[in-house]
């Protein structure tokens, strides 16, 4: 009974620190008693098994893995490949920890690895030390690591894989350690051999996932860029036919006035009143944009209200900028691209009455302020999954995938942004530093 209790007691340190990494990883929103309930069930598995088939069963080691996995997905909505993987990561540091470890407390208590293995004062010491490196490690390096960021289904199999034999290896070379009979210097060697060659096949793994990682995050960028330069040169190219048109205007200018007077002249009023109202209305979206002095911003939102306008969806703006800002072209296009495309999708989902945009973009107290605001309908619904940002809807990969890429151009310029979903309004706000 003693060493069920023990067991028991090691498996719910064990489950809490693996999900405390889970959690740590992701940042999920999930309900406490949810969470409480999928460790518990966990702990009582993993006790189970441990006491009727053993604590050396590889294919129970696995399945509890999968089963931890599975229910943290169940439990926080993650994918099941990237909550797996992290379960491998999660189990490869413990082990690891665990065996550096115990393998000091050997060498510095010269005791044998059995007597760590037997519920004594020692088992308990070495309980003890390695959790709270656990914990340690996670608090403190693990948290200032973006590991989900680098996460993506393209590159999650072959890397699932590969910490799968990896974590093979660590657990077969714990069970080789806590199995040898120390009786010579060559006893003490092999141990250091073992240890030493587990955690340098974990830091190749390592690297070989972080080498993976790298390159599959600059493919996405490669591919970001490229369809931001597509825009920006079709911005450029409406922002050429916007100054076409203005001399074009300025050309007939004199031509107009001829007209008018001539009507005036021949006492139609109210055709001459006509011929005014239909020339405002064919002027009114350059009109309002001539105050924008930045290239880019200028191009942008000109494509963007006059796309609004054509689908019966009224904008607001309210821009007031210097013609120098200090920020990429491609960046600038990828914040106001995303969001004013993301606002007219969603106004495109609702009756031509409840259509609004409203897009503020001033200069004050040394930032750059945006403000986004759009109707939508209040079925769809935004929310975080993963680091990247999710809608209800079907086609995320656009709208969820376009935020996510707003997201990572403030934290270029370490702005803030501010996500509100009001049911039947959305909002964006940006700051970014001048």
């Amino acid at each position: 009974m003693r060493e069920v209790l023990m067991n028991f007691l090691t498996n719910l340190i064990d489950v809490s620190l693996v999900f405390y990494f889970l959690l740590t990883v992701f940042k999920p929103k999930v309900k406490r008693s949810n969470l409480i309930l999928g460790i518990l069930i966990l702990v009582l598995i993993n006790t189970f098994n441990n006491t009727y088939f053993g604590l050396a069963i590889m294919w129970v080691f696995f399945i509890i893995i999968t089963l931890t996995a599975i229910l943290f997905s169940f439990i926080s909505k993650v994918e099941i490949i990237n909550s797996l993987l992290i379960s491998f990561v999660a189990t490869a540091l413990m082990f690891i920890i665990e065996m550096v470890t115990l393998i000091i407390m050997v060498f510095s208590l010269s005791i044998s690895s059995n007597d760590i293995l037997e519920v004594s004062i020692y088992k308990l010491v070495g309980i003890l030390i390695t959790k709270v490196l656990y914990f340690l490690v996670i608090r403190y390096i693990i948290s200032r690591i973006n590991i989900k960021g680098f996460l993506n289904g393209r590159s999650m199999y072959p890397l699932t894989v590969i910490l799968f034999f990896n974590l093979i290896i660590i657990y077969m070379t714990f069970i080789l350690f806590f199995n040898l009979q120390i009786d010579s210097i060559f006893d003490y060697i092999s141990i250091i051999g073992m240890a030493v060659g587990a955690i340098v096949f974990s830091w190749l793994v390592f690297m070989l996932m972080k080498r993976l990682m790298e390159q599959s995050q600059q493919e996405l960028l490669w591919r970001v860029r490229e369809k931001e330069y597509q825009n920006q040169r079709a911005y450029f190219e409406n922002l050429q036919q916007v100054l076409t048109t203005m001399k074009a205007q300025r050309h007939d200018f004199n031509n107009h006035l001829t007209t008018i007077y001539g009507m005036i002249q021949l006492d139609k009023i109210q055709e001459a009143k006509k011929f005014i109202l239909s020339l405002g209305e064919k002027n009114s979206t350059i009109d309002s944009l001539m105050d924008v002095k930045h290239p880019v911003i200028h191009a942008i939102v000109s494509i963007k209200k006059e796309r609004a306008r054509e689908i019966n969806i009224p904008i607001e703006l309210d821009v007031s900028l210097d013609d120098d800002l200090p920020y990429d072209y491609i960046d600038l296009s990828i914040i106001l691209g995303n969001l004013l495309d993301n606002a007219i999708e969603a106004n495109k989902k609702i009756g031509i009455n409840l259509r609004s945009i409203k897009a503020s973009l001033v200069q004050e107290e040394g930032f750059l302020s945006v403000c986004i605001q759009n109707s939508k309908p209040d079925t769809e619904t935004y929310q975080e999954s993963e680091g990247k940002s999710k809608t209800s809807k079907g086609d995320w990969e656009n709208h969820g995938f376009g935020l996510y890429n707003v997201k990572q151009v403030v934290a270029k310029y370490k702005g803030l942004i501010d996500i509100k979903d009001l049911g039947k309004i959305f909002e964006v706000h940006i700051k970014l530093p001048l």
